[in-house]
């Protein structure tokens, strides 16, 4: 039997329930490997070992969400980004990151309120308030969710925000793709009628912060880039459905935290 017809058959119920979409990162991880993003996406119908950084980055980024509507205690605060993001990934069908949220809430305390309040907290007073944070936005099949927008000092167009929650500045490779992601942010926001002229990645680390922005032709190319990978991704998920099977390959194999599931697909 082909071992990819449980996942088409998967994908082609999803449709069906109108659950089927394809998230920013997932359309960045093509320039990659086409499997990986298949896997990693929320149409996987194998799950996974959850990543423990990736749930420690949702649940920050929902801190930093819940700052400007929040007026009560750091304890207060915590306890409902704790409670948003199991929901986040109920929403995602991942009953796995849920249980690893459970089981080391203290852990996950800890370090969230660490960054929020040695890295985030002063980096926000400084910015006032913003046009809207952690906005879902969706254009066809591709969605994501937008950190934060502010409007220009001049007026004159949008600034487009993506937050990173890290232990280390991106370098190289890595910097690259965050900038590929946060493009295609600035594309679903300008695709719901907003005209966004600049980009910028703030990294929050353990109790510093880190910016990297750009903007005019640098941003309009990596635009394109995405535009580009958002065919492909149609083109990869109809080839899937027409009984085809995606690329493997990749540059990080060894690191994948799908590798395993990745090997018994690639029998």
């Amino acid at each position: 039997m082909d071992k990819w017809e449980f996942f088409r058959d998967y994908v082609r119920e999803r449709m069906n329930r109108d659950k089927f979409s394809i998230s920013v990162s997932s359309v960045v991880e093509l320039a990659d490997c086409q499997v990986k993003s298949l896997l990693m996406s929320s149409n996987n119908p194998y799950g996974g070992a959850p990543n423990k950084a990736a749930i420690l980055g949702t649940l920050c980024h929902n801190m930093a969400d819940l700052h400007y509507s929040d007026n009560d205690d750091i304890d207060s605060l915590w306890g409902r980004a704790y409670e948003k993001t199991v929901e986040d990934f109920r929403e995602y069908e991942d009953s796995a990151s849920i249980r690893m949220l459970r089981s080391n809430r203290d852990w996950f305390e800890i370090k969230s309120k660490m960054r929020y309040l040695k890295a985030f907290v002063p980096w926000a007073e400084k910015e006032g308030v913003p046009v809207y944070t952690e906005k879902k936005l969706q254009v066809g099949y591709v969605t994501g969710r937008v950190d934060r927008l502010d409007l220009m000092p001049n007026g004159l167009g949008y600034l487009v925000t993506d937050y990173k929650f890290s232990t280390r500045s991106p370098k190289g490779r890595i910097l690259e793709r965050y900038k590929l992601q946060l493009a295609g942010y600035a594309y679903l926001t300008r695709q719901n009628g907003i005209d966004v002229r600049k980009a910028r990645i703030v990294t929050f680390l353990n109790a510093s912060h880190r910016e990297y922005v750009f903007d005019g032709d640098e941003l309009e190319d990596y635009v394109e880039d995405f535009e580009g990978l958002v065919e492909m991704a149609h083109e990869v998920y109809q080839t899937l459905l027409c009984g085809g099977k995606p690329e493997f390959g990749g540059l990080d194999c060894r690191t994948c935290w799908r590798k395993d599931i990745c090997k018994i697909l690639r029998g």
